[in-house]
């Protein structure tokens, strides 16, 4: 398993635990207080008609809110993953397809680089063992044209002193 994909394992789980906080535990705790300035009135005797707390259908069901204008909490719940499930099918998958594409890209990019990198390596050892040698021979050759230099003057004055005599 590529980091990549354990990356989107842990994004989906992330997103999965935020939608069951957002969709389970908000409103059932929104339901489930009081209503406004309910609790401001506990010691007096002012009842506000009781909201009935959590509706899980709506009176019509399928027809929408209540009578009360209350939709029914299984009804966002199940709205909320059919929302899940089609953004998944439309757009999630085709992102994840698309990311992979693009880390194969660059994984494919990333070897090509190294391997031309090394074998750029490669020329340059190759170059410098070359240019070392070149150096090497350079200073046989100097150091053999000296030495002909020197027989060819010993050989010069020698000659000259044969013809001077």
């Amino acid at each position: 398993m590529t980091s990549f994909d354990r990356l989107t394992a842990r994004l989906s789980a992330a997103l999965l635990t935020s939608s069951f906080f957002a969709v389970v535990l908000m409103p059932a705790l929104a339901l489930a207080s009081p209503p406004h300035g309910e609790a401001e009135n506990v010691g007096e005797h002012h009842h506000a008609p009781d909201g009935g707390g959590i509706k899980w259908l709506g009176d019509g069901f399928l027809g929408g809110p209540g009578e009360d204008g209350k939709t029914g909490f299984l009804l966002i719940i199940i709205n909320f993953v059919a929302l899940l499930f089609i953004l998944n099918k439309i757009l999630f998958k085709g992102l994840i397809k698309r990311n992979e594409e693009a880390s194969d890209a660059i994984r494919l990019e990333l070897e090509r680089a190294t391997r031309a990198r090394s074998e750029a390596e490669a020329l340059v050892h190759e170059y410098e063992d070359k240019l070392t040698a070149l150096e090497t021979e350079v200073a046989e050759i100097k150091a053999t044209a000296k030495q002909s230099a020197k027989a060819e003057h010993a050989r010069i004055l020698a000659d000259a002193e044969e013809q001077a005599v």
